[in-house]
């Protein structure tokens, strides 16, 4: 059985909000192949003020706090994009990093950009955006390429030949509209 308490966070993304209550249900534990519905009472905020998002977080028993979703108050909900934690390539070798994306569809008009972080430094290196419409930074452009799959709504970076310069941390995010 799975223990799950449910913690709701408040992020105001616009203003600072005070004396904001949220109230829900009390914890639940459920069997892996139950569902739950949980609703949560706010006051402080309106739930339509555009403004801010309410942001649903878990902690699995005995285990970190995580992110599972959010809605805005114009209707939108967040967007998630999963990478894998740690990746080791060798210097000459190829390699590929999945982006998976909730939120908004690869083959929609969204694009998908790539950023790399070398210490404290970002450096913007490429993009993907639908029906294979890409860029890259001029110093990766025969290093690089970008791809979508639409089943699994993922943008895949593919790298070839990096050296032991190019060690970074690689990080995809969502383009603004």
């Amino acid at each position: 059985m799975i223990s799950t308490s449910l913690l709701l966070l408040l992020l105001a993304a616009i203003h600072c909000v005070q004396c904001v209550e949220l109230i829900q249900s009390g914890s639940t534990v459920l069997t892996p192949d139950q569902s739950l519905t949980l609703t949560c009472k706010v006051s402080g905020y309106s739930l339509t003020d555009t403004a801010y998002c309410t942001h649903w977080i878990r902690q699995p028993a005995g285990k970190a706090l995580e992110w599972v979703g959010c809605i805005c108050g114009s209707g939108i909900k967040c967007v998630e994009l999963v990478q894998p934690a740690v990746m080791l390539v060798k210097p000459g070798e190829s390699f590929l990093v999945p982006c998976k994306v909730t939120g908004y569809s690869v083959t929609g008009g969204i694009c998908t950009n790539w950023i790399r972080q070398k210490g404290r430094v970002l450096e913007w290196i490429g993009w993907y955006c639908n029906s294979g419409n890409t860029g890259s930074a001029d110093s990766l452009k025969n290093n690089i390429h970008f791809s979508s799959e639409s089943s699994s709504n993922t943008v895949t970076l593919h790298g070839q030949n990096f050296q032991t310069e190019d060690a970074a941390v690689y990080y995809c995010a969502r383009d603004a509209q």
